[in-house]
């Protein structure tokens, strides 16, 4: 099993806690983070070692999408799941349009879940082997390989969040 760290952002302890435990479940490390100013700041801390957000689309102080924006301003690349309880087809083409990496409508089965988290785990880690190979390339040889790895990645997130859209 794949180690990683997923952020979940949500202001609800109930849903905070099973979000926890079907991350646990799955043999990641959560992070909690009970609103999107709190995620921001972890975020900060530990951009490098996180390899998902799951956040919730409704809560006080700063909406899942206003996180997810000022996530991506931070320069955090990897996928982040909004999930809600309210199906609104333009807030969820929004988040899609601000990089959401899905879209995960409560209540939700674990199956969904486990296949949605697994996915964003794993695209997480690709992306953060390739920042690792990007830092190893520069400083091994130049920055002409280094743009090279950078379009590649570039493109390769660019198809998958064209995909979802």
């Amino acid at each position: 099993m794949e180690s990683a760290k997923v952020l979940i952002v949500d202001d609800e302890a109930e849903m905070i806690e099973l979000l926890k435990e079907l991350i646990e479940n799955l043999g990641y490390q959560p992070l909690i983070a009970q609103d999107g100013l709190f995620a921001l700041e972890i975020l900060k801390k530990e951009m490098s070692e996180i390899s998902a957000v799951i956040t919730d689309l409704n809560m006080p102080r700063m909406s899942g999408l206003e996180f997810v924006a000022k996530a991506r301003d931070l320069g955090f690349d990897l996928p982040i799941i909004v999930e809600s309880g309210h199906l609104d087809q333009e807030l969820t083409i929004e988040a899609l349009k601000l990089g959401a990496f899905d879209f995960l409508r409560k209540p939700f089965s674990v199956v969904q879940f486990n296949q949605l988290a697994k996915m964003a785990v794993q695209f997480g880690n690709d992306i953060r082997k390739m920042n690792k190979d990007i830092e190893a390339a520069f400083q091994a040889q130049g920055e002409a390989k280094v743009n090279e790895i950078k379009n590649f990645r570039r493109n390769m997130i660019q198809m998958r969040y064209k995909r979802t859209a």
